[in-house]
């Protein structure tokens, strides 16, 4: 039982799966070519041999599951960044430029309020302030977007 303790200890589930149905195919191939001389040593040969093959087959895919993880773990932490950023943006909806100023409430050119995003009161779509849309362009009826 030690034995399968270390031959099993730090595997991945797909490891762990790859080198018993490994040793189990081995197993029975080995004992099956072994006939009649030594079944009991053709059978360890061929699950160890089995084990081995079932076990690398199965680390492959674990490495390339931990792989989309690490990938989908990326993709969220960009989102995330992209999100903070887009708050962090204001901007002047009378120069339609972006303030990059920390803590700035107000336009240093103009003087009008900052915003972070526009949105129609209607539909409830929001939108932001660099696409320049002074009203909705979902709406049928010309509705004027609000700052927010």
């Amino acid at each position: 039982m030690g034995t399968l303790v270390l031959l099993f200890s730090g595997c991945g589930k797909n490891e762990t799966a790859g080198g018993a149905v490994g040793a189990a195919t081995g197993v029975a191939i080995g004992s099956a070519v072994a006939g009649r001389n030594d079944k009991g040593t053709g059978a360890l040969i061929g699950g160890l041999i089995g084990n081995y093959i079932g076990r690398q087959a199965g680390r492959a895919e674990d490495e390339e599951e931990r792989a989309e993880e690490h990938r989908d773990q990326l993709d969220q932490a960009h989102a995330e960044t992209r999100c903070l950023e887009q708050q962090l943006a204001k901007w002047c909806p009378s120069c339609n430029i972006q303030v990059k100023l920390t803590g700035a409430q107000s336009c240093p050119d103009c003087g009008t309020h900052l915003i972070h995003e526009k949105y129609c009161r209607r539909c409830k779509t929001i939108f932001a302030p660099e696409t320049h849309y002074r009203y909705c362009p979902y709406c049928s009826v010309k509705t004027s977007l609000e700052s927010r």
